[in-house]
This record gives structure tokens, C-alpha cells and sequence, in this order.
């Protein structure tokens, strides 16, 4: 599970975050999900991350410790380590001054107010400042051990850091909770992780006894590799003095192209609901002629609703759920994209049956008796 080579495939963990569950319970009821997953390669043979893994492996620590996982890293790691700004829950962090989130939208950043999550805490909600996670990369540093406090042992903090598993064709490989590879010729040890409100990247260099952290207090789901590139180009520059290269958001921020496209739809389908023109119908009633006018449009666009907003999305991995937390804007208008069509359709339909109707009453002669 850490080197994230047990099957589970990554989208069995994104469409769980943020479910506002603080209950004793939570982390357990999380990973017991589980049952219902398939694996979707062998077990060990090949990489695939997955947030579940760390989620299960916080609730093994939890059943051995038998302690909550977040008194036992508040204790084993926090207290070990002297991290006194690091917490396990977000209200215990918002009174020693937590930096407010921003999600993006198209590119411009929006304070976010996210519920605290203690299912996935393990994967995704641990909360820490810069200062903090340095002690992190110096402990890594001096065989597990930081002060008089001690994570690891020599053999086990060197088995961490050991590459095992070939990340893809990326030419990376997979340690224990860790990716390994080089940064502008330089071997580190690296991790990101980002909620959908802050991000975080760890930059360790073992041979040459430099480490770097950057915090962020908003995240784009599509701009994770220029965020990799501030940590990655800092160590650069400080382990061997080569200038990095600062790459520009794209404008509209993550995936733009995607995003520009969606809203190109969006303006077609509005220009196309302004201009609805609604066919005579029949003097004779035709189920032909209603299905080719009603019925078939409005057949079509519930098609092409479940594949942008079940399919699509699972293919993906990025589940709604997870698009409405992490890409709101991508969220939205994937919502407008089919809303407007149904939208249209079901205006047109009424429209059609309202002239029906009139029809109907017109063609009644006054006074008519049975």
C-alpha cells in the first residue's frame, strides 16, 4: 500500500473527501468501502496511486495503537518530531491561525470553507505548518530521528527512501510513500499532496543534505506540475545553483482547454435556447411526429447527460463529487453543458403541448352535449 502497487484502483478514493464525518467511526466506515471495490490489476505488479491506501493503512495504525490515529500521530510523530503547529483536526488549527483555503475558478481564486474530514485523514487532512514539515526532512535526513525524538529507525528510513516500484514510463519509481527520481540531476525523494484548498510539496535530496517545503493555500487541479516546479526549482537552485525556470498559468488557470471548450458549448446552447422556434404540429395527432420532435432530442440529451456527468467523470477518475470540491468550475459547467439542452427540450415540449391543447379546445364545438 505504500508503494501503492495493491490494486486499488485511484478512483475508488475520490468520491469520499470532505463528507463532513467526525464520528469515532469514520475512518473505519471509509475503508470498509473496500468490500464493495475491485482491484484492477494484480496485487504488486504495477503502480497506481490511490488515497485509499494510505486510508487503510491509518486504520491498521489505529487497531494495533489502539488509539485513534490522530492521537497516535499527535503523539508518535507530532510530539516526536516537536511539530507544535501541526494538527489533526481543522478546528484545533484555525485557532493557531490556519491560512484561509482558495479554490479557483477559471483562474482566480475564491476563499473556500471545506468541512474537516476524519475518514480520509490519513490520505488528505493532517494539517501542518512550513516550519514544521522542515523537522519532517531533517529527521529523513539523520536516519528517522530529530532532536532526542525518534520516527525510524537507520534501516527503516533508509528503506523509505529505497526506489522499488517504476512509476508508469515516467522514469520514477515508487518508496514508501515517496517518489523517487531526479530534479535537474540532482536524486530526491519527493511528495505532493493537495486537498481542494491548499496543496503542499516535500523535496528531499539525501545525498546532498538539502530539503525544501512550500506550502500553498489554494490548489487547481490542473496546475499540479507548476506547483511541483516552485519546490523542484528551489532545491535546484540551492543544491547546485541552477536557475529555475518559472512556468506561467495558463489563462482560465487548470485544464483551459477543457474549460474553453465547455463554455463555448454553454454560449452555443444559450444562442440555440434564445432562438427556439416551436414546429407546428399536425392537424392529426402523430406519435411519429412527436417523437421526432420531442421524444428524439429529449432522448439524445439524457444520453449525453449521463455520459458527461457518470461517464465522463469516472473515466477520469474525478467522480462529481469530486469535480464539485476540487474543480467547481469545471463542476458547473459540466452542469450547463447538460442542463441547457434538457432545459430546452423540456421547454419545447411544453410549448408543443400547450398548441395541442389550444387546438383541441378550438376545434369543440360551443354547446356540444354528449
Amino acid at each position: 500500500m505504500l508503494y501503492h502497487t495493491s490494486g486499488v484502483p485511484q478512483s475508488a478514493g475520490n468520491d469520499n473527501f470532505f463528507n463532513g464525518d467526525l464520528s469515532d467511526g469514520a475512518l473505519e466506515q471509509n475503508v470498509r468501502r473496500l468490500a464493495t471495490v475491485a482491484l484492477n490489476r494484480p496485487v504488486g505488479t504495477a503502480y497506481e496511486y490511490a488515497n485509499l491506501n494510505y486510508d487503510t493503512l491509518g486504520l491498521i495504525v489505529q487497531a494495533v495503537s489502539d488509539q485513534s490515529y490522530e492521537a497516535y500521530v499527535q503523539e508518535f510523530v507530532f510530539g516526536a518530531l516537536d511539530m507544535r503547529h501541526s494538527f489533526t483536526s481543522q478546528s484545533a488549527a484555525q485557532t493557531d491561525g490556519l491560512a484561509t483555503g482558495y479554490r479557483q475558478w477559471l483562474g482566480l481564486p475564491l476563499a473556500a470553507h471545506l468541512p474537516d474530514d476524519r475518514a480520509t485523514r490519513p490520505s488528505s487532512f493532517l494539517i501542518a505548518s512550513a516550519e514544521d514539515l522542515s523537522h519532517v526532512l531533517i529527521a529523513a535526513l539523520s536516519n528517522g530521528r530529530y532532536g532526542t525524538g525518534v520516527v525510524l529507525s537507520p534501516e527503516g528510513m533508509a528503506a523509505v527512501l529505497q526506489p522499488a516500484v517504476a512509476i508508469g514510463e515516467s522514469g520514477w519509481h515508487s518508496g514508501m510513500g515517496v517518489e523517487i527520481g531526479e530534479i535537474g540531476g540532482v536524486l530526491v525523494a519527493a511528495k505532493t499532496g493537495g486537498t481542494a484548498n491548499y496543496n503542499a510539496r516535500l523535496v528531499l535530496a539525501p545525498q546532498a543534505s538539502w530539503g525544501v517545503v512550500v506550502l500553498a493555500n489554494t490548489f487547481d487541479i490542473g496546475l499540479g506540475s507548476h506547483f511541483d516546479a516552485i519546490a523542484d526549482g528551489v532545491l535546484t537552485l540551492v543544491a547546485n545553483g541552477q536557475a529555475p525556470t518559472a512556468p506561467e498559468a495558463p489563462l482560465g488557470g487548470g485544464n483551459a482547454a477543457i474549460k474553453l471548450t465547455l463554455a463555448a458549448v454553454v454560449v452555443f446552447e444559450l444562442y440555440t435556447l434564445l432562438r427556439l422556434r416551436v414546429p407546428k404540429p399536425p392537424a392529426q395527432s402523430s406519435w411519429r411526429w412527436l417523437m421526432r420532435h420531442v421524444g428524439l432530442p429529449l432522448a439524445l440529451d439524457i444520453t449525453l447527460a449521463c455520459v458527461l456527468l457518470l461517464g465522463a467523470p469516472r473515466l477520469m477518475n474525478a467522480p462529481l463529487q469530486f469535480l464539485w470540491f476540487f474543480a467547481p468550475d469545471l463542476f458547473w459547467l459540466t452542469v450547463a453543458v447538460v442542463a441547457l439542452p434538457l432545459g430546452r427540450d423540456i421547454l419545447k415540449a411544453l410549448l408543443i403541448w400547450r398548441a395541442v391543447s389550444h387546438r383541441i379546445r378550438t376545434a369543440i364545438p360551443v354547446g356540444a352535449s354528449g
